[in-house]
């Protein structure tokens, strides 16, 4: 795959060329191009190349593509730029990562291309504006910000469109009725049962999880397969699933990363392995008895800005530092038992 290598002040110039052209968005010719790859595949890799010099000197791109400004601006620019974002020279991460830290992390361009004449003229404030308004979710980086940016002429990033998503949901749904077994990735059957707690049910939009729960419900030995990555048959209808690379990317482009950790946390507490089929109550029995909190598989107590950022790993690592826990998670297990018809004290004597 390649990857594209981009100097920092070449994104904020794409950005600010929305707000100088409208919907046009850039006339220059390596903005343009660097435009049409990022929305052809909008996990393209970007490498960040920036003339930094002492132990980065390796990814030094020199002064072809620096601006009239001059060398020094240039290179100033640069490192303000990875100094907001919080990455180093030569940081490869997929476009939409890099754009959404962008978004949530430069508000403005002053102070950081100050010399430069459309800078001056507030043409990236303008862009921003325009990107995030009527964005209700802009803080979690939820189905709001996806639609933001893949909505009209503007976007920046080509996501999936509204109308698959229905079409996407009939046809998943069906087909998991239709299966001997159903395919979930490890961590989201925890999901389920904090949606069963908010007393989520079907139709549900954007997962099939809530049709899974009361279809095992009736079912109780019907098997679920343990499988990686954001599966169609449960992630069919997310906005935050790319279809190409069956591949999460909720919380902000990153949502792999997340997922991909608290599903193997949840095959290490349950002892299981990819792949394998387990009789849906059966499955849930051993989770409620060696899952009790989700503080140990959701917690991602990290340094930030970071890829490991997302909506739910930071309440769970306020509750553990605070002695707490998921009390939605607490009431759908103990409803689940009821309903799955799974005994409490067997769990709790571990039987």
């Amino acid at each position: 795959m390649e990857i594209l290598k981009v100097r920092p002040y070449q994104l904020l110039c794409l950005i600010c060329s929305f707000g100088e052209n409208g919907c046009n968005g850039p006339k220059d010719k390596k903005l343009k191009e660097l435009l049409e790859k990022i929305r052809e595949f909008s996990s393209r890799p970007i490498m960040l190349t920036c003339n930094a010099g002492d132990v980065f000197s390796y990814q030094d791109p020199g002064i072809e593509e620096d601006t009239e400004e001059g060398s020094e601006f240039n290179r100033t620019r640069d490192l303000e730029i990875l100094h907001k974002l919080d990455l180093m020279p030569g940081a490869i991460l997929p476009a939409r990562i890099i754009l959404f830290r962008i978004f949530d992390k430069i508000l403005t361009s002053s102070g950081v291309c100050g010399q430069c004449a459309k800078a001056k003229k507030g043409y990236y404030e303008k862009a921003l504006r325009d990107f995030i308004a009527g964005s209700p979710d802009w803080n979690t980086g939820d189905t709001g910000f996806y639609k933001l940016l893949k909505e009209g002429k503007c976007s920046v990033l080509n996501e999936r469109k509204e109308t698959d998503f229905a079409e996407e949901k009939k046809k998943s749904i069906a087909a998991m009725y239709e299966a001997e077994e159903i395919s979930v990735r490890p961590h989201i059957l925890l999901c389920a049962v904090e949606q069963y707690a908010e007393g989520i049910r079907p139709p549900f939009t954007y997962d099939n999880l809530p049709e899974m729960m009361q279809h095992i419900i009736k079912n109780p030995d019907l098997k679920i397969k343990l499988v990686p990555d954001a599966d169609w048959m449960m992630c069919a209808p997310c906005p935050g699933r790319d279809p190409g690379l069956n591949a999460c990317i909720q919380a902000k482009g990153h949502g792999g990363l997340t997922s991909q950790l608290r599903d193997l946390r949840v095959l290490q507490k349950l002892g299981l392995k990819y792949g394998q089929s387990v009789k849906a109550k059966d499955l849930y029995k051993l989770i409620f008895e060696r899952i009790k909190t989700t503080n140990e598989i959701c917690t991602l107590d990290g340094v930030f800005p970071s890829v490991w950022e997302d909506k739910c790993g930071t309440p769970n690592a306020e509750w553990t530092r605070e002695g707490k826990e998921n009390e939605l998670y607490k009431k759908g297990r103990e409803l689940l038992m009821v309903d799955l018809g799974i005994e409490p004290e067997k769990i709790i004597n571990g039987k």
